[in-house]
This record gives C-alpha cells, structure tokens and sequence, in this order.
C-alpha cells in the first residue's frame, strides 16, 4: 500500500526531470533536446512531456491560438491534485493568454499559479512576478508593474542560474521605471544589466538595445536612442525597434525614412505595434484610404483595456484573496477557541471528579480518626480505671488481714468460669448467674443477708453487687453484664445512696461492699 501510495514524480522518466532542469538554466537547450526526445512514455510522463514543451514553446514570443491543450493539463494536474505542476500549467495558460491579449484571465491565472507554486521556489517566483509585472505594463498600470518586478528581480538575483531572467526582470523593471518618469532608476537598472550582455542570447541583447533606445529618443536623444535601436536590429530583428526608428526619423525630419519604417512595422504580428506604425502612417499619408481600413481593422482586434479598470480588477481580486484569508483565519482562531473551551470544559470536569474522589477520602480518613480518637479515649479511660484496680489490688495485697471474704469463696469453680468468660469479651448467661447466686448464697452469709434486706434490688443490681464482692474489676463486670463501662460505675454511685443512704463514687461503695462482715463459712 505504501509502494503504491508513493509521490509519482520518482516514477517519473529520469530524461524528463533532467529536461525539466536543464530548461531553468537555458530554454534554448531545452527545446533543442525536446526534438530529439522519442522515448515511450507512461500516461503521467506523457503529460509532463507536454507540460515542459508548452512552457519552452512559450519561452519564445509564439504562443497557442487557443488554451485547449493547456487546458487539459490543467484538467489533469487538477484531478491528480499535484499543486507544483498544476501551477505550472496555470502560469502556461496565463503566459499564452496574455500574449492573445486576455489581460484579466491572464491575471486570474498567474495569480492562481502563485497560490499554488512553492515559496521557496525562485525560479518559477520570478517567472510569476514577471509575467504579472507585464501585463500591468502594458495595461498601463505602472505602479503595480514596477511592484511585481522588484520582486521579480530580487527572485532573479536569488535564483542565480539564468542571467537571461535576470537580465528580462531588470530591463522590464527599467522600462516600467521609464514610463514612470524616473530615469535615474532607469539607468541603475541598466548598469545592472550591462555586465550581463555578452552572456545572454541575441534576443534578449535586442530587447534591452530597444528599450534603451526608446528611452534616448523620449529624452530628446535623438542620435542616441538611433545608436542603440541600430545595435538591437544588429542582434534580432525586431518590429518594435522599427516603429520607434521610424519615431526617431520623424523627430528628426527625416518624413521618407520615418515612413519606410512605419510601413515596415506595420506588417508586425504584435497588434499594438501594427496600430501604432498605422497610427504614425495615417498622419504622414492623411489622403491614403487603405490605412484607415487597416487601421480600423486591427483596433477591432485590439484588446481595448482601462487601466483603470485592470487596477479595480486587480484590487477586487486581492481583496477576495484577503477575505477568504481573513475567514480561514477567523474559521482557525473559532475551532482554536472551541477547542480551548472543551479543553476547559474536560478539565473542570476532572478536577471536579477528582476533588469528589479526595473529600470522599478526607471524609473516610476523618471517620476513622474520629472512630480512631474515640477507641483511644476509651482505652485511655479503661487504662486509667485499669491503674485503679492495680492500685486497689496492692493495697488488698499488703494487708490481707482487712479481706472480708475467703479465698476459698475467690476461687470457686463459678468464680473462675467467670473470670474466663470476661476475658473472652463474652457475656454471663443465666446459668452462670444462678451458679453465682447459689454460691453467695451458700457460702457469704453477709452478703446474702444484705441482698435479702434489699428486695428492692433488680437482679442486675443484685449481679453487680456480688461481682464487686467478688473482687470483679469494673471492666470485666461491663463484659459479663454487656454494659459500658460508665454505666458500671454510674450504678455502683446509685447503689451507695439506694443500700447505704450515703452519697458517695463508685469506690466508696466498692469499699463498703469489701468491709463486710468475714462470712461464715456454711458447710
């Protein structure tokens, strides 16, 4: 899939590319190899093929009658969507239709070709910049001609390779200086060039000659401008160069010699040129017929362009171009916008998520440090009840004279089964509070008379009452009876005042319930 995916111009006929090439550097080679060329081509290369023919055909001042054979390598290179190659083909079309005098579709094309051509390609930059600096020229646009040629030349000097462009841009860009008035400038550009004469072809050497000469005769140089206009016709022949002799001549008072030149270029393929040479002829000869039919006829042909106009175009156009830039932009910066907004959107939604997540933790960890805090101060208050009893156990250590129960009573199989269950963390059931009862009852008969003059009594009072007698600590007590520890001490308070009538804390009554009287021992 990717070998078949891949950029067609490596598939392309190595000759062409090297044509292709060449063709940059000097065109003339380029048509020259182009007769000799007879390889078998591919659809693609055939087309290419065609492609660098038309752009050398149009090198030279011929042109295509129509645009059908540009225009199918527009179809092609449109539908194949090769940006570089469709440019080139759009600048082929707008060469040919500004050399037939479409000025306007000329203009749309070369500013398609410049949407559509690489930046950093100089050569076909220049070709651009120069084809549109053209035709504002010759529409009379001046100052938009003398913009795009400076860019025009800079591409050229850029570029390097092609001392013909070179040359074409600074002598164009002295002409369009020229028409504007400024000779100075005019000069520079033509010291620019000069260095360059004996390299380039015989063509271009001709065209700078004239435009110098036309120059001179304009200045009022007469002798001048005739010096330069001769040295052209030495390098190529051409029609302009006799129409502005024939001015020369005209200028000089010289009417035969001025009229055998006019009559000379009015046989010129250029339009312009011939209805000019007609133009000069017809004030010569007023009395001649013919040359007002020619006349006329080649102003029909003429294209009649308003600068003016043009310009309006030309600003329509770059105002289209600056609008639709404007709302691509403007489309960018709203999917920017939208894209930071739900950027903005998501996050929030994160952070929110993630804040819930950590208050759910913060609320779970603080449940357990409260949970945490409270067991500790319960163990606090049962360490602290627990140093107590330790206390109380050492004082009824050192003096086991003032134990009021025996030991034999202490160490009952209840007593002990008791003991066990409390450290377990289980509750007494009711058998084992009837076994406790039976033993009291048997065994200490203090406490059994104390329990019998308080009837009033319910039975958990009655279980704490023997278990303090016992020597049970208030924690194994809360275990046994399934009651805090609080509760154990707050009944032990209210036992004191209900048995005794005395008030008192829960050690006082433990106390008094320790004092009584030794049992007997009951057999």
């Amino acid at each position: 899939m990717v070998a078949g995916c891949a950029d067609e111009r490596h598939t392309r006929n190595p000759k062409l590319i090297a044509l292709d090439s060449l063709q940059r550097i000097s065109p003339d080679s380029a048509f020259n190899m182009l007769d000799d060329f007879n390889d078998v081509l591919t659809p693609n290369d055939s087309v290419y093929n065609n492609l660098i023919y038309t752009e050398t055909i149009l090198n030279k001042t011929v042109s295509y009658a129509s645009d059908s054979a540009i225009n199918k390598i527009v179809d092609y290179y449109t539908t194949k969507q090769d940006n570089v190659l469709l440019g080139r083909a759009y600048l082929c079309r707008s060469i040919n239709r500004y050399k037939n005098g479409q000025y306007s579709c000329a203009i749309t094309d070369a500013l398609m070709a410049e949407k559509l051509l690489p930046t950093d390609d100089k050569y076909y930059g220049c070709k651009v910049q120069l084809l549109l600096g053209l035709i504002n020229l010759d529409a009379g646009c001046y100052r938009i001609s003398l913009e795009r040629l400076k860019v025009a030349s800079h591409y050229a000097d850029e570029f390097g390779k092609n001392l013909t462009l070179i040359a074409q841009s600074y002598n164009y860009m002295a002409e369009a200086y020229d028409r504007c008035g400024r000779r100075d400038s005019f000069m520079l550009c033509i010291r620019h060039i000069k260095p360059l004469l004996a390299k380039l072809d015989n063509y271009t050497k001709a065209d700078i000659n004239v435009n110098i000469g036309d120059m001179y005769m304009r200045a009022g140089k007469l002798n001048k401008a005739l010096s330069y206009l001769s040295e052209g016709e030495i390098y190529d022949f051409s029609y302009k160069a006799l129409y502005i002799m024939g001015k020369v001549y005209f200028m000089m008072g010289n009417s035969k010699q001025a009229n055998a030149h006019w009559e000379d270029a009015a046989i010129s393929g250029s339009l312009p040129i011939r209805a000019a040479s007609l133009a000069s002829l017809i004030k010569l000869n007023p009395n001649r017929e013919e040359l007002y039919k020619q006349f006329y006829s080649v102003y029909k042909q003429m294209p009649h362009i308003d600068s003016d106009e043009l310009s309006a175009f030309q600003m329509r156009l770059a105002q289209q171009e600056m609008q639709h830039e404007t709302y691509i932009r403007t489309i960018t910066l709203l999917y920017i916008i939208i894209g930071i907004l739900l950027l903005l959107i998501l996050s929030y939604l994160y952070y929110h998520h993630k804040m819930k997540v950590v208050r759910r933790r913060l609320s779970d960890i603080n449940a357990r440090y409260l949970g945490y805090l409270e067991d500790y101060n319960n163990a606090k208050c049962n360490i602290e009840e627990l140093k107590n009893e330790i206390v109380k156990y050492q004082v009824d250590k050192e003096a086991p004279e003032n134990w009021s129960i025996e030991n034999m009573l202490l160490n009952a199989d209840v007593v002990i089964s008791l003991h066990r269950i409390a450290s377990r963390g289980q509750c007494a059931n009711e058998v084992n509070w009837q076994q406790l009862t039976q033993l009291i009852s048997e065994r200490d008969k203090s406490m059994a008379i104390l329990l019998s003059n308080n009837p009033e009594l319910s039975d958990r009072e009655q279980h704490v009452i023997m278990l303090i007698r016992l020597r049970f600590i208030p924690s194994e007590i809360s275990v046994l009876m399934d009651i805090s520890a609080q509760n154990v001490t707050n009944m032990r308070q209210r036992l004191m005042q209900k048995m005794f009538g005395e008030n008192g804390g829960a050690r006082d009554f433990d106390h008094r319930i320790h004092e009584l009287q030794r049992p007997a021992v009951l057999i």
